[in-house]
């Protein structure tokens, strides 16, 4: 879900790198990867999260909830005051 995430600020010209590109910086930089967790039951996990309306938040926070609450990159402050393992 994060990678169509940064296809979507791409084309709303709110990054200029590419997600392909995103996706291979964070992992070169910070030794991070795209999890290949089961989608159904980060979809399950994200019915719970009734703080935000926008589908990309919801499923980005309950992938790091089903991954044990891992870190997860965002500057977003609504997922920062949500989840306490936001890093930026």
């Amino acid at each position: 879900m994060v990678v169509l995430e940064f296809e979507y600020l791409y084309e709303t010209s709110r990054t200029i790198l590419t997600p392909q590109q995103i996706v291979y910086k964070l992992g070169a930089e910070l030794q991070s990867a795209v999890c290949d967790y089961p989608f159904p039951i980060i979809a399950e996990i994200a019915i719970g999260e009734t703080w935000t309306r926008d589908p990309f938040d919801r499923l980005i926070v309950s992938h790091a909830k089903a991954n044990g609450r891992a870190g997860l990159v965002s500057r977003d402050e609504l997922i920062a005051e949500h989840y306490p393992n936001t890093i930026w």
